[in-house]
């Protein structure tokens, strides 16, 4: 009883390492691009950081296999490419127009690596 009393604590503790990860990263990397770029992309920069680190930690059984980092990268390459390159017109803001975007991004990406674990798990 006591093994597994031990268990559960270590799992809530791997838990809660897990979250205090989940909440640095994206704020250290707001907290850096601060001091060069404004705070828009600095937000827009954050957004993208922890989704793609939710990502990876949901993932994390097949964070090293060469297909999911090639996806990381690229879907990293087009959202800080998105964060520089495009312009708002008028007064819409970047983060108003792209966070959203970026949120719906990681749930389809959500999908498409389940279909490359599927696809990889059945031997195709």
């Amino acid at each position: 009883m006591k093994n597994d009393e031990s268990r559960i604590v270590k799992k809530k503790a791997i838990k809660a390492k897990n979250i205090a990860f989940d909440a640095l990263i994206p704020l250290t990397a707001f907290i850096i691009s601060t001091f060069f770029f404004s705070a828009e992309e600095s937000l827009l920069i954050a957004i993208s950081i922890s989704m793609i680190s939710l990502l990876i930690e949901t993932n994390w059984d097949i964070a090293f296999h060469k297909w999911f980092i090639a996806i990381v990268t690229a879907t990293l390459a087009i959202n800080l490419s998105a964060i520089f390159l495009i312009e708002m017109p008028g007064r819409i803001r970047a983060p108003l127009a792209l966070a959203p975007i970026f949120i719906a991004e990681y749930a389809i990406l959500y999908w498409i690596v389940e279909a490359f674990k599927r696809r990889n798990a059945s031997g195709g």
